[in-house]
């Protein structure tokens, strides 16, 4: 049987539930194979509304927030990762000053000298 089962995927992605796609009291109702859960809508002025949909497209959509083993979610990576956060945030404040106020004594500069370039990552 893949993935150990129905029990073993169902344990999996409960993990998930509370910190990835949707919460617990979103989820309205679960009947006869179709999903009911609240979402806002934006578009209409932050209105609360209900969406059901089949089990199997619900899960689809849950899934496609499920990130591949090895990847981290930006919010705990790099200047917002919470070890260091405060530190990095100033730094970053700072070297955007430099960067305005570079630009401001010397327009033909395209970037200012001190700050270090470093090449993309390719993955």
């Amino acid at each position: 049987m893949p993935f150990g089962g129905p029990t073993q995927v169902l344990k999996y992605l409960a993990r998930y539930t509370n910190r990835v796609a949707i919460a617990n009291q979103r989820i309205q109702s679960i009947n006869n194979g179709k999903v009911s859960f609240s979402w806002k809508d934006y578009a209409h002025g932050n209105r609360k509304r209900i969406m059901t949909l089949s089990s199997v497209e619900f899960i689809r959509r849950f899934l496609l927030h499920v990130l591949p083993s090895g990847f981290m979610r930006i919010r705990y990576y790099g200047f917002f990762a919470n070890r260091h956060r405060a530190e990095k945030i100033e730094l970053a404040r700072i070297l955007l000053s430099e960067l305005t106020s570079s630009a401001e004594n010397d327009p033909e500069s395209p970037e200012p000298r001190n700050l270090k370039r470093t090449p993309p990552v390719s993955r």
